[in-house]
C-alpha cells in the first residue's frame, strides 16, 4: 500500500472520523489498526517482523532503563538489525524483509531506547510503541519523529481543532498536487536522460545533472507535505522535515534544512558522540566527514553512497572553512560553492550503482541528437513554468512564515476556491490512471 493509494486515504479518513469522536484512546486504536493494515498489505512476514521488533525494542528499553548507560548496548542491537536489513536489500536477499523499511523504524527505535535509558521517557507501553515505530504515514520515508511529541499528540484530546484540520488538509492537497502535476510528469524525462545519456545533447545532460536536485526536493517535499498534512488532519502533530533547503546560504545550512529529522539524528547519535565541535578544528572536520560517510552507508551499503556521503562531509567542511575567511565576498562564494557541490552530488539518487553513474559522467560531453526543445510541448512548458513559479513563491513564504497555517485562516470562500482549483488541476494535469505507479517516490528505494 503506497502513500498515494486510495486505500491509504481511506485509512486517513477513518482515523479522522475516529479522532473526532469522544472515544477514549480512539486515535491510539485507530492508528494501531491502520498500521496493521499497511503492514499486512506488504505481507504476513513484514507484519510478524514488525510485531517482534516492537516487543524487542520494548524489552531493550526496559533493560536500558534499569541499567542506565546500557541503552548504548541496546541501540547496537537495533543498529545490527538495520545493518542486516540494508545489506540484504543491497544484495537482493529476502526482498520481503527489505520492504519493511526497518531503517526508519530502527532510527526511531534508537532514539526511543536512548530517551528511556536517559530517563527522558518514563513510560514504556508496547502498544503505544508500536504506533510510534510503524506510524503508517511516515513508515517508508520518515520523518523520524520524537517519541515524546508523538506520544503526547496521540493521547491529546483537544476536541475538534477546525483550523489545524484545515491546515492539514490544505498541506496534504498541495503535496499531492505537486507530485501528480509536476514531479510525475517531469521525472520520466530525467530517468530517460540518465539511462540513455549518449542520445542527448551535452546541454541537456548538464542541465539534468544540475537540476535533478530540484526534482528530488520537490518529490520528497511532496511526500513530507502529504505525511505532515495528513497527520494534522487526524490530530497528530509532526515537525516539518524541510525548510526551504534550496535557499540555504551554504552547505552546512543546507543540511540544517534538508531532511531535518535525519540531520538531527546524525548530529545527536554520530557527530556529537565523536566529539562534535568540542575538540580540535581538524578533528571536528574529520567528525563531519565520518558522520556523512555513515549517512551514505545508511542510504545504501555500496561504494556509490559511501562516496556521496564523503563528498557531502567535505562540502560541509568547506562551508565551515568559508566562515573563517575574513573577506565577506570570498566567504559567501565559498559557502555557495559548498552548496553547489551538495546539490550536484544529489544526482546520485538517479542511479543504481557507481558504474552507471560513472558511465553517465563519461558520456556527459558526448553530444547526441536529442535536444531540449523536444522534451516538452509548448503548452507543457507554459503549465510547468507557471506551476514551478507558484510553488517557488509558496516555498519563499514557508521560509519566512507558517504559510499553511496562514492559508487555513483565509476567508472560507477563498479556501474553497483554492481547494477546487487544486482538485481541478490534479484532474486535468495530474499523472494517474493506467501505468501510474503510486509507490515510486524517489527516496522510497533507500
Amino acid at each position: 500500500m503506497a502513500l498515494t493509494d486510495l486505500s491509504y486515504f481511506g485509512l486517513i479518513i477513518i482515523c479522522f472520523i475516529v479522532s473526532t469522536l469522544p472515544i477514549k484512546y480512539g486515535k491510539v486504536i485507530a492508528v494501531a489498526i491502520a498500521n496493521l493494515v499497511v503492514l499486512y498489505s506488504y505481507g504476513k512476514l513484514q507484519l510478524t517482523l514488525a510485531l517482534l521488533l516492537t516487543v524487542l525494542v520494548g524489552f531493550l528499553a526496559l533493560f536500558a532503563q534499569k541499567k542506565k548507560q546500557s541503552w548504548i548496548i541496546a541501540s547496537f542491537v537495533v543498529v545490527g538489525l538495520m545493518a542486516l536489513q540494508r545489506t540484504m536489500q543491497t544484495f537482493n536477499i529476502a526482498n520481503g524483509f527489505a520492504l519493511m523499511a526497518f531503517s526508519y523504524s530502527g532510527l526511531k527505535a534508537i532514539r526511543y531506547i536512548n530517551q528511556v535509558g536517559r530517563g527522558i521517557v518514563k513510560q514504556n507501553n508496547v502498544f503505544l510503541l508500536f504506533d510510534y515505530l510503524f506510524y503508517f504515514p511516515s513508515f517508508l520515508q520518515g520523518p523520524i519523529m520524537d517519541y515524546e511529541q508523538f506520544y503526547h499528540s496521540l493521547l491529546k484530546d483537544d476536541g475538534f481543532d477546525a483550523v489545524k484540520r484545515r491546515e492539514g488538509f490544505m498541506q496534504a492537497l498541495i503535496g499531492y498536487a505537486l507530485r501528480s502535476i509536476f514531479v510525475l510528469a517531469i521525472l520520466p524525462i530525467y530517468q530517460d536522460i540518465f539511462a540513455n545519456s549518449s542520445c542527448y545533447q551535452v546541454s541537456v545532460k548538464v542541465i539534468a545533472l544540475l537540476t535533478y536536485c530540484v526534482i528530488l526536493y520537490l518529490d520528497w517535499d511532496a511526500y513530507s507535505n502529504i505525511v505532515v498534512g495528513c497527520s494534522k488532519f487526524i490530530g497528530i502533530e509532526i515537525s516539518e522535515n524541510f525548510k526551504a533547503p534550496l535557499m540555504a546560504k551554504d552547505g552546512q545550512d543546507f543540511w540544517r534544512r534538508w531532511h531535518i529529522s535525519l540531520s538531527t539524528f546524525l548530529k545527536d547519535f554520530v557527530y556529537i558522540p565523536l566529539g562534535g565541535s568540542h575538540c580540535s578544528k581538524k578533528r571536528s572536520y574529520l567528525n563531519n566527514v565520518i558522520t556523512f560517510a555513515v549517512c551514505g552507508l545508511w542510504h545504501g551499503v555500496n561504494v556509490l553512497y559511501l562516496a556521496w556521503g564523503i563528498v557531502n562531509g567535505i562540502a560541509v567542511v568547506i562551508a565551515r572553512f568559508g566562515k573563517t575567511v575574513s573577506s565577506k565576498l570570498l566567504s559567501t562564494l565559498i559557502g555557495q560553492l559548498s552548496k553547489v557541490i551538495i546539490l550536484i552530488a544529489l544526482s546520485v539518487y538517479g542511479f543504481t550503482s557507481l558504474p552507471t553513474y560513472l558511465n553517465f559522467l563519461n558520456t556527459l560531453f558526448v553530444s547526441g541528437s536529442k535536444g531540449i526543445v523536444g522534451l516538452l510541448t509548448f503548452n507543457q512548458w507554459i503549465v510547468y513554468t507557471i506551476f514551478i513559479l507558484l510553488y517557488g513563491l509558496l516555498d519563499w513564504c514557508r521560509y519566512h512564515f507558517d504559510a499553511f497555517a496562514s492559508m487555513s485562516r483565509w476567508f472560507y470562500i477563498f479556501r474553497i476556491l483554492l481547494y477546487c482549483a487544486l482538485i481541478v488541476c490534479i484532474m486535468i494535469f495530474g499523472v494517474y490512471g493506467p501505468g501510474y505507479e503510486a509507490s515510486h517516490f524517489i527516496y522510497e528505494i533507500f
